[in-house]
C-alpha cells in the first residue's frame, strides 16, 4: 500500500505507487464528487447493493467483482463503524491507519494481496498509498468495513508492481478499519554510499553489526516476517525514492514477499544491525519499475536497519 514498496519493494503491501488522475468518486447512494467522468453511477449503485448482501462478515471477505472495468471510484459501505471518521484533513496530514484488507483484480478475479490471509493487519500513512485508497477511505469510521472499487487510473495505471496485476486493471478491496492515529514523526535518513557505475552483482556492507538473531536461508525460504527501517536511492538519479525513516514508522514484511535483492541481501544480517545493500537491476525491478522514480534496469541502493525477526 505504500508508494514504492519493497513488492514493489514489498508486494505484500501492494498499494504502493500513487497514480495521478481526476476521477469521479461515487458513494453507495450514487452521489458523486470531483470531475473527469461522465458515468451515471448506476454501476456503483448495483455493486453497492450486492456488496451489502454478499460480502461475508467472518473470515476473509469476498469482494463483489464488477463485470467490466470501473470508470470511477466506487465506495460501498458494508458495515458503518462507531469510531472516529477519517477526514480529508486526516488524509492530507498523512495520519496512520491500521486495517485488514483483501485485494482482488477485476480482470483476473484473483486475490493478489490479503492481510487476512497473513493473519496480521497492516498500518500505513494515508498519504503514502495509491490514490484510490486515500480517496476511498475518507469518511470511513473506525470499526467499519467498506468495499472500494478502484479504476486503473487511481491504482497503478500502466505500471503495476507485479505480474499479479495487469496494466490499467481495476482493483477491488474490502477493508476493515481497525485504528487511526496521528502521523508518526519522521527520522533523518542515514547516509547512503552510491556507486559510480551500475552494479553487476548483489553487494552488501555491514555498517553496524547487530547483536541479536541472524536471518538465515531457512528464514528467507519460509518467508519469515522481519521488521525494518530503510531508505532506498536510485544509482542513476542519486535521489531517495522511498524511506520508512521519512515516514517515521518501521515496516514488517515476509522475506519471500520482496524483490530478490532484498531477500538475498538480508541473509546473515543480525537484529540491531545496519546494512547497505546494492542491488543490480535484474534483482530489483528489471525493465518494469513500479513508478517514474526508478528507471528501467536501474541499480538500487538501500540502507536497512533490522529491528526484529518473526
Amino acid at each position: 500500500m505504500r508508494r514504492i514498496h519493497v513488492t514493489s519493494v514489498l508486494c505484500a503491501f501492494a498499494l504502493v505507487l500513487g497514480a495521478c488522475g481526476d476521477e469521479e468518486v461515487l458513494s453507495d447512494n450514487g452521489s458523486s464528487s470531483g470531475s473527469g467522468s461522465s458515468a451515471s453511477g448506476a454501476d456503483c449503485e448495483a455493486i453497492s447493493a450486492k456488496v451489502k448482501q454478499d460480502v461475508e462478515a467472518e473470515g476473509t471477505p469476498k469482494p463483489v467483482i464488477p463485470s467490466s472495468p470501473a470508470k470511477e471510484l466506487c465506495i460501498s459501505e458494508v458495515t458503518t463503524g462507531d469510531g472516529e471518521a477519517i477526514t480529508q484533513e486526516d488524509a492530507d496530514a498523512g495520519r496512520t491507519v491500521t486495517v485488514n484488507y483483501v485485494g482482488v483484480g477485476q480482470k483476473s478475479e484473483k486475490a493478489f494481496d490479503s492481510s487476512f490471509e497473513r493473519g496480521e493487519p497492516a498500518s500505513f500513512p494515508l498519504n503514502g498509498v495509491i490514490e484510490g485508497w486515500t480517496k476511498g477511505l475518507v469518511g470511513m469510521k473506525v470499526g467499519g468495513r467498506r468495499q472500494i472499487t478502484i479504476p486503473g487510473a487511481l491504482a497503478y495505471a500502466d505500471s503495476p508492481p507485479s505480474a499479479d496485476i495487469s496494466a490499467g486493471e481495476t482493483l477491488v478491496f474490502v477493508v476493515d478499519l481497525k485504528e487511526m492515529k496521528d502521523a508518526p514523526k519522521p527520522i533523518a535518513n542515514p547516509e547512503v554510499s552510491i556507486p559510480d557505475a551500475p552494479a553487476t552483482e548483489l553487494a552488501t556492507t555491514d555498517i553496524t553489526v547487530g547483536t541479536g538473531a541472524a536471518i538465515t536461508q531457512a528464514d528467507a525460504d519460509s518467508g519469515t516476517q522481519v521488521e525494518v527501517n530503510y531508505v532506498g536511492v536510485g544509482q542513476q538519479s542519486k535521489q531517495v525514492f522511498d524511506s520508512s525513516f521519512e515516514r517515521g514508522e518501521s515496516i514488517d514484511f515476509g522475506l519471500n514477499q520482496v524483490i530478490p535483492g532484498w531477500t538475498r541481501g538480508l541473509i546473515g544480517m543480525q537484529v540491531g544491525g545496519r546494512r547497505q545493500i546494492v542491488i543490480p537491476g535484474e534483482l530489483a525491478y528489471g525493465e518494469n519499475p513500479p513508478g517514474q522514480d526508478i528507471a528501467p534496469g536501474e541499480t538500487l541502493v538501500f540502507v536497512v536497519d533490522l529491528l526484529g525477526i518473526g
